[in-house]
This record gives C-alpha cells, sequence and structure tokens, in this order.
C-alpha cells in the first residue's frame, strides 16, 4: 500500500514540476510580447518549445499512469490470491470499485484524477497553438 502512495505522490510532484515548467514558459511568452519591435519571431519559437515540453509531458504522465494502473492490478491479483488461500481479506480490498470507493468507485478508473491530469498536456499543447501561431 505504502508503494502505491509513493508512486501517486511521485505521480504529483511530476505533474506539478511540468505545470511549473509551463508557467514559466508563459510568462516568457508574456513577456516578449510586451509590444516591443523586433519580436515577431520569438512566437513560433515559444509555441514550438511548449508543444516539445507538453510531449515530454504527456510521455512522462501516460508512462506514470500505465505503471500505477498495472501496479494496482497486479495488487489486485495477489490480494485475491492471498484471500482464496487463506480466507484473509486484505488491504487491496480498498483499490476494488465498491462502496469503500465511494463516488469514484462508480466512476471507474478512466474518470479519476489521475486519469484528467494525464489530459493537461493535451490542453496545454492547445494554448501553445495559440500562442505561437494564432494569437
Amino acid at each position: 500500500m505504502r508503494h502505491y502512495e509513493k508512486d501517486l505522490e511521485l505521480f504529483s510532484s511530476r505533474m506539478n514540476l511540468f505545470l511549473a515548467i509551463h508557467a514559466i514558459l508563459f510568462g516568457a511568452a508574456g513577456g516578449a510580447f510586451g509590444g516591443s519591435p523586433g519580436t515577431d519571431h520569438v512566437a513560433p519559437v515559444l509555441g514550438v518549445s511548449g508543444i516539445f515540453l507538453a510531449t515530454i509531458w504527456f510521455l512522462v504522465a501516460v508512462s506514470s499512469y500505465v505503471w500505477i494502473h498495472e501496479w494496482r492490478g497486479r495488487v489486485l491479483e495477489l490480494g485475491q490470491a492471498l484471500k482464496d488461500a487463506t480466507g484473509v481479506r486484505l488491504g487491496t480490498d480498498v483499490f476494488l470499485t465498491s462502496s469503500a470507493a465511494g463516488g469514484l468507485g462508480r466512476l471507474g478508473w478512466r474518470m479519476r484524477p489521475t486519469t484528467i491530469s494525464v489530459t493537461l498536456p493535451v490542453f496545454f499543447a492547445g494554448l501553445w497553438i495559440y500562442v505561437g501561431w494564432l494569437a
């Protein structure tokens, strides 16, 4: 259980790091568009940089998501095998989509905050397309 919590903590730290880097890059973009002459070439460079960063962010997020999902499935299998063998319920039951999971249990794995966090890089890539070429 601690391993799962550490993986979620690491996932959250990675997402926050990429979010902070994007915020800094957006700040640089805002400073570059202060109306100074000769800044026309800056927008596409920032757009490409942002899209590259969003792509890396997306790959890291998906990789982490798949790892957490795989690990969760393995723990469930192990917990069920031990329950069948010994008749003792283990702490892995908290992973099951039951009343213990509350409202999230009804939504399933795809609508959890972890999944929604994976979609953030796609949103930011769209913002960088706007900043780089449409603004």
